[in-house]
């Protein structure tokens, strides 16, 4: 078939990427909304239980065994 013939998929490719960019923004958005949570309820346990550095190295050494391969929740990211 020569480039005369081909039907125009270019507007195809344009859904894809459009849902693509769609798509990375709701994750970032539910990333952000989780980060902010998590930092609540850190800040909250460390006002109300005394939580400190060791606390929150613990959470992040227990996160690492539950969530194996999860990246992010390290305990300076926490």
């Amino acid at each position: 078939m020569s480039e005369v013939d081909r039907p125009d998929f270019a507007p195809v490719l344009q859904l894809i990427q459009q849902a693509r960019v769609r798509a990375l923004a709701g994750v970032n958005r539910e990333l952000i909304e989780l980060y902010w949570q998590l930092g609540r309820y850190l800040s909250e346990r460390i006002g109300q239980d005394g939580w400190g550095r060791g606390t929150v190295q613990q959470l992040a050494d227990w996160l690492a065994v539950q969530q194996s391969g999860q990246r992010g929740l390290s305990s300076s990211n926490l």
